[in-house]
């Protein structure tokens, strides 16, 4: 009897199916409609991890991803292409998986590739959620600025993740994770998956994402749009609820019936900082 309730527990604590590809692996669990997760920048599936409980009590089955070179995963040579190969082994992820539609949800530059992959592939998802992601960042800081205006800026960007000793690097995201997140617990959570990020990776991705603008290719999705986006943590350079809302609209502007909601209380972490009202948002969008 004592064997046997073991193998029972062990089994309740079974990890999740583990599926890869090139450029990054899938955490599988649930079962139902499916759901693709997709970390932001040096973060992991990790990240999703209460969102995939609450899905799989739902009825719906996660497909948390970590991408290459992120979380202690290897790194890839993609040859300045890093975010290309992703979005391109996502689409074949889910031609292969013979996945019906899923429901991408990305976080940040995760919420950049889901909106990318729909845009390039856009019979292959059934809805799009982009967690405080753009289409191209640099515009909120500068709506003037080109990819080729921000080539010097994603050039610094790369510099100062690639250069310097590892205790002023982990000062430096130590720093940038206490911007975005509230919980001191979440950070330092966090914290060991971004350490464990390889720094080349993780500015080649960055220098990619500052230079790619895909604001036009938004006239090419197909499917309903929910943009959940942050605020608070830039309230002392002028930030308000209406100034933020502007900005994101202006990014989406070419894209029909795009939804667009603004947390008052969470960081760029939202799914951390503010889980109910996240869950809420989500299950709205998802299941009408």
């Amino acid at each position: 009897m004592v064997l046997v309730s073991l193998i029972a527990i062990a089994a309740t604590q079974a990890p999740a199916a583990q599926r890869a590809m090139p450029s990054f692996t899938v955490d599988v669990e649930g079962h139902g409609k499916p759901v693709i997760l997709i970390p932001g920048l040096a973060c992991s599936a990790e990240v999703w991890k209460e969102t995939a409980a609450h899905l799989n009590a739902e009825g719906f089955e996660t497909h948390a991803l970590t991408l290459a070179g992120f979380g202690g995963l290897k790194p890839i040579d993609a040859d300045h292409h890093y975010l290309t190969t992703v979005r391109d082994d996502l689409a074949a992820y889910i031609r292969t998986n013979k996945l019906d539609h899923p429901i991408l949800i990305g976080h940040s530059l995760g919420g950049f590739l889901a909106l990318w992959l729909a845009a390039t592939y856009p019979t292959l998802p059934g809805k799009v959620i982009s967690v405080d992601g753009l289409p191209y960042l640099p515009a909120v800081m500068n709506p003037s600025i080109t990819p080729e205006g921000a080539a010097n800026m994603a050039a610094s960007i790369r510099q100062s993740i690639t250069s310097g000793s590892a205790a002023d690097y982990e000062k430096q995201q130590r720093q940038t994770l206490e911007s975005m997140i509230t919980s001191p617990e979440n950070v330092e959570r966090e914290m060991k998956v971004e350490s464990a990020s390889d720094r080349d990776t993780v500015a080649e991705a960055m220098s990619e994402l500052m230079t790619t603008d895909i604001r036009p290719e938004m006239a090419n999705i197909r499917v309903p749009v929910l943009v959940l986006g942050s605020w608070i943590e830039y309230k002392n350079y002028g930030a308000t609820h209406d100034s933020t809302l502007a900005l994101y609209s202006k990014q989406f502007e070419k894209l029909q019936g795009v939804k667009i909601v603004l947390s008052d209380t969470s960081k760029h972490f939202i799914q951390l900082d503010a889980p109910d009202w996240f869950y809420a948002q989500i299950d709205q969008f998802i299941k009408n």
